[in-house]
């Protein structure tokens, strides 16, 4: 038997990295109403480990975090829906723009 060649060895197939873009479509759908209100009203991060509204303090404590991610997508598409609700998204009053966010 001849010895391994090293060529082979070092020859493994990597992982396959997904495109940024592609990353976080589910997970910004599901915090958009968070960074709306501040509240998950519809239950809509128990995908992402957030279960009941005694969750609700820690998913406000990680929303900062997840707003330095995701925060400049979410505010290129946002719009006030109208003089009843919120003029600006209680994420950006409670954290500040996103980085990435073009004034």
């Amino acid at each position: 038997m001849r010895p391994a060649d090293r060529r082979d060895i070092d020859a493994m197939p990597t992982k396959r990295q997904r495109r940024a873009r592609n990353r976080h479509p589910q997970e910004l759908k599901a915090w958009r109403a968070f960074f709306n209100y501040g509240h998950d009203y519809f239950s809509h991060l128990v995908p992402f480990g957030y279960h009941s509204h005694d969750d609700e303090d820690r998913a406000r404590h990680d929303a900062e975090e997840v707003w330095q991610r995701l925060g400049a997508e979410f505010m290129r598409t946002w719009q006030p829906r109208s003089v009843h609700h919120r003029q600006t998204p209680w994420a950006l009053d409670e954290f500040g723009p996103p980085p990435g966010l073009e004034e």
